[in-house]
């Protein structure tokens, strides 16, 4: 057999063609391979998450108020890998969670009885709903920020959106109601300098791939499942607060 520069040519052609055909195929079936996507770190187990905020229903259908702290800290850890636009939104998360804990004061699991507590203590406002600085207020934001990501995630199901759409969405679905015009406005402007695509997460967060393949289903599969299984948790919450009066008035 004699090897030729022309046969040499035609093989190296040959892997090329080949190449490409399995990244057009990859491209088909919507998956990336994780050097491709250059994943980074750990994968943020949205599904993990889920099940923890789950876990804080008791029987009875009151809320452990520690476990539901717990689920909200170790969300807020995973939040912060979607990006810096996360920042200010996990810094006050945390901050309610503290000012929840400070309230139970180490001593209180149920949610009732803290709103109970709440009440003796004099923390519903003289027009409904929590009065400013309150444990029963820190409740109310510390549901609002993971019912923010809920209706983001909610909003990508409904038809793939654009993670910008969709936490403008989000934002105009949860938080934006108790906000003045000012903060509203500030938020605004804030996504619009800082909020990055899906492909940008999913390589700091691996959210959508499994085995080092990713695809728009598997991410969608992890969002339905974590809107599945806390949207419940958080009904739920609100239902306590409105029954003692320390809702917000402008909950729907």
């Amino acid at each position: 057999n004699v090897w030729s520069p022309s046969l040499a040519s035609a093989m190296l052609g040959l892997r090329l063609v080949s190449s490409v055909a399995t990244m057009l195929v990859a491209t088909m079936l919507g998956l990336r391979s994780t050097d491709e996507t250059a994943l980074t770190g750990p994968k943020v187990e949205l599904r993990k998450f889920a099940r923890r905020f789950s876990s804080s229903v008791k029987v009875n259908g009151d809320i452990d108020v520690r476990r539901f702290v717990s689920a909200g800290e170790e969300f807020s850890h995973a939040v912060e890998r979607f990006g810096d636009f996360t920042r200010r939104g996990v810094v006050d998360a945390r901050k309610n969670l503290k000012r929840v804990e400070k309230a139970a004061g180490g001593r209180v699991v149920s949610m009732q009885a803290l709103l109970r507590d709440e009440l003796r203590r004099g923390s519903r406002h003289p027009k409904g709903g929590p009065a400013r600085s309150t444990g029963a207020e820190a409740l109310l934001w510390s549901r609002l920020s993971v019912s923010f990501w809920v209706e983001i995630f909610k909003e990508h199901l409904r038809g793939k959106t654009s993670l910008p759409d969709a936490t403008r969405s989000g934002f105009e679905r949860s938080l934006a109601r108790y906000l003045d015009r000012f903060s509203r406005a500030a938020f605004a402007a804030g996504l619009r300098q800082s909020t990055p695509d899906w492909e940008e997460v999913r390589r700091h967060t691996h959210l959508g791939c499994e085995n080092g393949q990713c695809s728009d289903e598997t991410l969608a599969a992890e969002l339905k499942a974590f809107v599945r299984e806390v949207e419940p948790v958080l009904d739920r919450m609100a239902r306590l607060q409105k029954q003692v009066g320390l809702e917000d008035p402008r909950t729907p």
